[in-house]
């Protein structure tokens, strides 16, 4: 991987120090493909890079780091037939349910990310999207995250309970958030926001030494 951004970053600048506008944008999309988005971001700053194509590297990069797009690049299109839906659902925070959003593109646009991104943005996307009434989007997303090899994340793993405990299953949820809860970690406190739901959605109280 080392190498690989090494590699990327050669030749950033040409003859005379004018910058290379190829190696840039390899270099930027890159970044965006490893999920670095503020590293994405500095070196669109740093660089004069191609107008038609600065907009929307800088929206994905503020995604890739759960931030909003301060220029609403893809506001708006959530219903639209290619992958731009996907990035609508994700930062555009104006939508709401019963607000129009292309499922097959989302879930076509999501099956195409790597497996690194599809962990990555699994979790608030699907968040978004049962928020917004989208509800098979959202299965469909964690049923390709869960079933993938190798090991998910804490987030990964609340992102199931949180569908779970959407669907009604409150039991399946609680024990997903009560086994994150039993690891040190930064989703400590979101698995006892969901605990506490599927407590709530279940007429249990929470265990005292919880509590």
């Amino acid at each position: 991987l080392v190498d690989q951004m090494a590699d990327r970053r050669n030749g950033l600048s040409g003859e005379f120090d004018r910058p290379d506008e190829k190696a840039i944008a390899r270099a930027i999309e890159f970044q965006i493909y490893l999920g670095f988005g503020a590293e994405a971001r500095q070196l669109i700053s740093a660089f004069a890079t191609p107008q038609d194509k600065a907009p929307v590297w800088r929206a994905l990069g503020h995604l890739l780091d759960g931030d909003v797009d301060p220029e609403g690049t893809f506001q708006g299109q959530a219903a639209c037939a290619g992958p731009a839906a996907l990035w609508a659902v994700l930062g555009d925070r104006s939508l709401k349910q019963g607000d129009a959003i292309n499922d097959g593109a989302i879930r076509l646009a999501f099956s195409a990310l790597p497996l690194h991104l599809r962990r990555l943005l699994g979790p608030p996307l699907t968040e978004r999207l049962l928020k917004i009434g989208g509800e098979e989007a959202a299965r469909a997303l964690r049923d390709s995250i869960v079933r993938a090899p190798g090991e998910g994340s804490s987030e990964v793993s609340l992102m199931e309970a949180k569908v779970n405990l959407h669907n009604g299953d409150a039991a399946a949820a609680e024990t997903i958030a009560d086994a994150v809860m039993a690891e040190p970690g930064p989703s400590q406190p979101q698995a006892l926001i969901t605990l506490t739901e599927a407590r709530i959605a279940q007429n249990l109280p929470m265990d005292p030494k919880v509590a």
